[in-house]
């Protein structure tokens, strides 16, 4: 008679020893690969439908046509203006251009409040430069250019308003 053994009864594919666990754990990672390959993929396929690529410059493209125009139309050639996108400013208008705000790490980590990037950005560029005009057009960058206006004394004024945008000139120069 043959010895009893109480795991004779269960089957070898319900061992937790053997090799059918090592195949369901592979099955398992062959599976948890292709659910994320499945959904990066149809990521991509919406990205590509959407044109994400261009999705920022899209969004941008009419505030940056409209102060271009009105830099082009309301201000001299040898004119210094403070842009958002002093680049494009230059680039279409041949205008001497610099920035609005300050270039720093800490200004994409924590928000900073109007009197901060004025203090950081746009203050100190109007000491160090000659600019003339200001054309700003994102709420922030507004927002900064109306805390210098209701500065004492003010070293902007307001200017003009057109689609998209602000302008102001600069008033008073720091000694």
């Amino acid at each position: 008679m043959a010895a009893y053994s109480r795991h004779a009864a269960i089957p070898r594919r319900l061992s937790l020893h053997g090799p059918p666990l090592a195949i369901s754990s592979g099955v398992l990672l062959v599976a948890a690969f292709a659910w994320v390959a499945v959904g990066y993929g149809l990521y991509e396929v919406r990205g590509a439908r959407g044109a994400w690529w261009s999705s920022l410059a899209r969004a941008s493209t009419p505030r940056i046509v409209a102060a271009v125009e009105w830099i082009a139309t309301n201000t001299a050639p040898q004119d210094v203006i403070a842009a958002e996108d002093e680049g494009a400013v230059f680039l279409y208008t041949g205008r001497r251009a610099v920035p609005v705000l300050s270039f720093t790490v800490e200004h994409y980590l924590r928000k900073f409040s109007a009197e901060e990037n004025a203090g950081d950005g746009l203050d100190p560029i109007l000491a160090a430069y000659p600019v003339r005009t200001v054309v700003v057009g994102t709420r922030r960058t507004v927002e900064i250019a109306d805390y210098l206006v209701n500065l004492r004394p003010a070293r902007l004024a307001w200017r003009a308003d057109f689609p998209n945008g602000v302008a102001y000139t600069t008033v008073t120069s720091r000694p």
